[in-house]
């Protein structure tokens, strides 16, 4: 009798652990049909390369997720108490909590783009309203309960016959073909810059897609990779609005000299003499920050004044910038000179025309070439141009072949044995730039408009990793000086960012009607603006820069706030205002 009885409880158990297989899985699916929400917060996956991706990779990670909370939750209390009635309830009420946060997340998503977290928390909590209606999510919550029980005693009464089928098997190796083959998909087209798939990145809770870039970085081969040109869907709404331009009756002459790896706080008088007083002689901003901490969303920032969140979608929507398309059509000359190995970005650079000076092993010996180059081809045709000049030599440390220098100084007391070799080596890379920009400025018309400033800063690393990801101020804070003959020269000790140059460049070349906030994240650096902080970085990783603090952010949502000096403060709080601020203004241009 008593054997009878143990048989009897193993056989429930038993089924009782398959019945909770199943409700898993069921809940798993549903939280793939309520993932179908996020994409009204990126836009639908383009062509069946990007749906196949989605529908995989959603289904192995939700159902995924799914057995992982069986296996937290369910599991245990299966074995500990294993009755039918209290375990249907149980699981029902679980559940449902479970895809109430599914269901929350999706609406901060939407919001801010990020997942839950503590910071998106916080954030969300400050604007609760806006994200949820009281009267709606009691009613979600109660549609969820109920359809929890229903399923939950749905499947106890027919386990018997589902276990019969045997489809078990056959689920796990789809979940699994699911699960493991998006993420060999996802390294592949890491590697390929696959925009179709990459795109997708932020776009699961609790997601982190295997790539293979780590390695790469680790090993010191990680390089800017081409993006696969792919057939796209829409994606953002840029311009906001047509934009409707009409040129100045004296068009101006416009020379921009942008520089990889130029921080401001390393310029002065002994390192670049020349720079220096040119700078005094103009408008000097000495608060001056790039869009991000590595050239390509420091240059995206120059061209386009958007935030580096909407790199992805510019580039999978094909979109060329606003300030080339304007300029084009009033008639400008667009020329472009740069390394020929810097000369391949054919969607950054559409409308210019290109010329490329060969790429040396000495990027400063390249620098002398790009120089020449121009000199050599300064226009001479009457219609109005738009110059644009980049050099490289500080991003490698590079002084061109026999160059004498200037004398070695004693390097900060916080860096270590490589960062003082390397602080002085870019020390002389300075001193031949400012060389390079006194032959180019020197040459320049008076009436010519210029620009010149650093595409990106730098951090003292050997370490690829380290120097395009750190977001410290040494990486984003860069020079600016502006050559304009209507300007006085000053200082300008407000906060600027690149997000400025195009609605300034626009201001001063053309006559738009439309609002800059059709067209740029930022506003004209002519004026203070009215945001109380700058972003830089890119959707995976950006710091907002407010005053006296940093608050660095990764693509999960995890934070970290520092000072002005950027030592860490983890007594520091959030400040929500402007986060929200700045989390809308990621969305502005999303075309949802």
């Amino acid at each position: 009798m008593l054997k009878q009885a143990e048989n009897q409880k193993r056989e429930t158990t038993s089924a009782l652990i398959n019945w909770g297989h199943w409700f898993a899985f069921f809940n798993g699916v549903l939280a793939v049909l309520i993932g179908f929400r996020y994409l009204s917060a990126i836009g639908s996956p383009e062509g069946l390369v990007g749906w196949s991706y989605f529908l995989a990779s959603s289904f192995g990670h939700f159902v995924f997720l799914a057995f992982m909370i069986y296996l937290l939750f369910l599991f245990p209390a299966t074995l500990l108490l294993p009755y039918s009635s209290f375990l249907r309830g149980f699981a029902a009420i679980l559940a449902s909590f479970a895809q109430t946060i599914l269901l929350f997340d999706v609406q901060v998503f939407k919001s801010y783009g990020i997942h839950l977290s503590p910071f998106s928390f916080e954030l969300a909590y400050s604007n609760l309203s806006s994200v949820i209606h009281g009267s709606s999510a009691l009613l979600t919550l109660s549609v969820l309960v109920t359809i929890q029980l229903v399923v939950a005693n749905w499947i106890w009464r027919r386990i018997r016959k589902i276990q019969k089928k045997n489809w078990g098997p056959k689920v796990v190796i789809a979940v699994a073909i699911s699960f493991f083959g998006s993420h060999l998909v996802h390294i592949w087209a890491d590697l390929t810059q696959e925009t179709r798939i990459t795109r997708q990145d932020v776009l699961l809770p609790l997601s982190y897609p295997a790539t293979a870039r780590s390695f790469m970085a680790e090993h010191g081969i990680e390089q800017e990779l081409p993006t696969v040109a792919t057939p796209t869907e829409t994606q953002l709404n840029y311009p906001l609005a047509e934009m409707s331009c009409q040129n100045l009756s004296k068009p101006n002459n416009v020379l921009m000299v942008v520089v990889d790896g130029w921080r401001a706080d390393m310029v002065d008088a002994e390192t670049m003499p020349f720079f220096s007083q040119y700078a005094q002689l103009n408008r000097r901003y000495n608060q001056h920050y790039s869009g991000g901490s590595n050239a390509r969303t420091g240059l995206f920032s120059i061209l386009y004044g958007l935030q580096g969140n909407y790199i992805d979608a510019i580039e999978s929507d094909n979109t060329p910038p606003v300030l080339s398309q304007v300029l084009t059509d009033l008639g400008y000359q667009l020329n472009w000179y740069s390394s020929s190995e810097q000369a391949n970005s054919a969607l950054q650079l559409a409308n210019f025309q290109q010329h490329p000076s060969e790429n040396l092993a000495n990027q400063a010996n390249t620098d002398k070439a790009i120089v020449a180059n121009y000199l050599t081809q300064q226009p001479t045709h009457t219609a109005p141009w738009f110059n644009v000049v980049r050099l490289s030599g500080p991003s490698s440390y590079d002084t061109p072949t026999g160059y004498l220098g200037i004398a070695t100084t004693k390097a900060p007391l916080q860096y270590n044995v490589a960062e003082r070799i390397l602080f002085n080596q870019y020390r002389q890379s300075l001193h031949a730039l400012d060389d390079r920009l006194h032959a180019l400025l020197a040459a320049q018309a008076p009436n010519t408009n210029i620009i010149i400033t650093g595409i990106n800063g730098m951090v003292f690393s050997s370490d690829i990793a380290s120097y395009r990801n750190n977001l410290a101020p040494e990486s984003v804070r860069v020079p600016l000086v502006m050559h304009w003959p209507q300007l006085d020269n000053s200082d300008v000790d407000y906060v600027t960012s690149h997000n400025g140059l195009v609605a300034t460049l626009l201001s001063r070349t053309a006559m738009c009607s439309n609002p800059v906030s059709d067209y740029s994240s930022g506003t004209s650096l002519m004026a203070p603006s009215t945001q109380q902080w700058v972003y830089a970085g890119n959707a995976r990783n950006f710091a907002i820069y407010q005053q006296g603090r940093v608050t660095v952010i990764n693509r999960h949502g995890k934070y970290r706030i520092y000072d002005g000096d950027f030592n860490r403060k983890r007594d520091y709080r959030l400040r929500a205002k402007p986060l929200i601020e700045v989390m809308r203004e990621t969305q502005r241009f999303v075309d949802k």
